[in-house]
């Protein structure tokens, strides 16, 4: 009997945050979120001097439906001990997405700020993960490092210009997509495997 437990406990140990099973079921989330990324930086990059109400718009539209894709991801984790931060940071991305759509009339001063405070905590929270949890852990640390750099350079650059922001963000949501997307297909063929 205590040979069978010791059996069966091993491969049910969690190798992170989630355990396999979980993150293969879950592979549509970064695919959601990569196709979401480079909707908004086509969205962004074609109409780069559209007025600051537009991209405010675009912008708090990602953030609501990136903490959406959070908080459900949150939820599809079986244990909640180590996925409430994950459903905090999806809360506090859903609430910033919902203040920037309701006065998008605000200065890109305060569209910077939340956004650039948006993308530092993603991108430490993602090297956190690189860092201390059994992942592929390059690929966890350019997607936790391309998001600190763009925090960074959203929070410490006031004086970027309309197009200059339209520009970076749309390069950044680019690359963000392009990983979130690559993310997503590794899962899904690595759950197919799994299955056969």
């Amino acid at each position: 009997m205590i040979d069978s437990t010791s059996s069966t406990a091993g491969p049910a140990e969690p190798l992170g945050p989630a355990d396999v099973d979980t993150l293969l079921r879950a592979w549509w989330v970064p695919l959601v979120l990569g196709v979401l990324n480079l909707i908004v930086a086509l969205v962004v990059l074609i109409e780069p001097h559209n007025s600051l109400t537009a991209i405010t718009v675009v912008l708090g539209i990602y953030l609501l439906l990136a903490g959406i894709a959070l908080v459900v991801a949150a939820f599809a984790l079986p244990d909640p001990s180590h996925t409430w931060w994950t459903f905090v940071f999806g809360a506090l991305a859903v609430v910033g997405g919902v203040l920037v759509i309701l006065h998008p009339g605000a200065t890109l001063h305060g569209v910077r700020v939340i956004f650039g405070i948006y993308l530092l905590l993603a991108g430490f929270g993602t090297l956190v993960i690189a860092l201390f949890y059994p992942v592929d852990r390059l690929r966890e640390a350019l997607r936790g490092a391309i998001d600190v750099v763009g925090g960074l350079v959203f929070l410490a650059a006031p004086k970027l210009g309309l197009a200059a922001v339209a520009l970076f963000v749309g390069i950044y949501l680019i690359l963000r997509g392009a990983i979130e997307i690559a993310v997503a297909l590794e899962l899904r063929s690595a759950g197919r495997a799994a299955r056969t």
